[in-house]
Formats: structure tokens, sequence, C-alpha cells
């Protein structure tokens, strides 16, 4: 599993859990806090990976100071896919997907992902993993299936360590 695409819904959980003030106690959102928690430990622990697509949605993000920090993570942290990808097997892949999940920018995430030799993508849209995961490949997983599958012994150091004048090196929460 060593090498794993994310989509954009992954790239703002792991800013939201990068954030200083971040505190899974604190997060009230029951459903998305193990994807959060998950997320950044994938971070850690394993290479994200970003699409060209997932790129290109980010930098369609209204909210201008959110774009930035969407942006910045991306530029600083993870590693993009080349945008040199075959054009063609993309675009025919595509036309594969489509046949049975309507969404373009989610069949061309799966298409990209793929043609780079990706092992996993991962999302938190249910219809893009229901329908599309027996069509591909890639297995497509949340970031807390990712993370449990990935099976790191408790103990184990992660590739990243948080700086100790980073806010986020002072917590524990992340630890595993």
């Amino acid at each position: 599993m060593s090498f794993i695409a994310i989509d954009s819904m992954i790239v703002d959980y792991l800013v939201q859990a990068m954030d200083q003030g971040y505190d899974p106690s604190e997060d009230t959102n029951d459903h998305l806090r193990p994807e959060r928690i998950a997320t950044f430990r994938l971070f850690l622990w394993s290479e994200l990976y970003v699409p060209p697509t997932v790129a290109a949605q980010l930098s369609a993000t209204r909210d201008q100071p959110w774009r930035e920090r969407l942006q910045r993570l991306v530029a600083i942290h993870l590693v993009e896919l080349a945008a040199t990808l075959d054009a063609s097997l993309i675009s025919q892949r595509v036309s594969d997907l489509r046949v049975i999940h309507r969404d373009p920018e989610d069949c061309r995430v799966v298409a990209e992902s793929e043609i780079a030799g990706a092992c996993v993508l991962l999302s938190f849209d249910h219809r893009l993993r229901s329908r599309l995961a027996s069509r591909t490949s890639l297995q497509l997983l949340k970031p807390s299936d990712c993370w449990e599958r990935l099976g790191v012994i408790r103990g184990t150091a992660p590739r990243w360590i948080p700086a100790t004048s980073n806010p986020i090196g002072s917590k524990t929460w992340w630890h595993w």
C-alpha cells in the first residue's frame, strides 16, 4: 500500500487535522473525526499523492484563504502526480468508468490514479467507492479503512514527525 492517491475531500481533512487548534476530543463531528485522524496518520506514516484533477479542483476552491492553505499543503507536503500522464489513456478510461458512474471528475481522478500506478485512492465519497470499487484495480478506501489495512505496528516510528516548534508536535492524539 505504498502508493496512495487522495481526492480533494481528503486534502481538506488533512488541512483540518494539521490545524494547530485541532483537537479530536473537541471535534463534534463523530462521523469525520476518525477520518481526520487517520488521514493525518497516513500522511505521517506513508506517502500521499495528488492526481492532477484533484490539484485543479483545489485551485477552484472559492474561499481564497482556504484555497491557499490547500494549495500550500500540496506544494510543500504532498506529491503531485505528473500532469503528463497519457491523456488518451485517461480519456478512454474515463469513458469506461462513466458508464457506471456519472461524475466525470470522479472518473478522471480514478483514471489518473490507476494510470499513475496507485494501489489505493482515498475518498470519503461513498458513491464513488461503491460504484467503482469492482471496476478498478485500485482499492477505494476511506482513510480509516486504509489506516487499518496498512497495519502499522504500534510504536513504529512515522516517516515524518512534526517539529517540536510546530504546535501539533506537542499533541499526542496522532501518536501510534
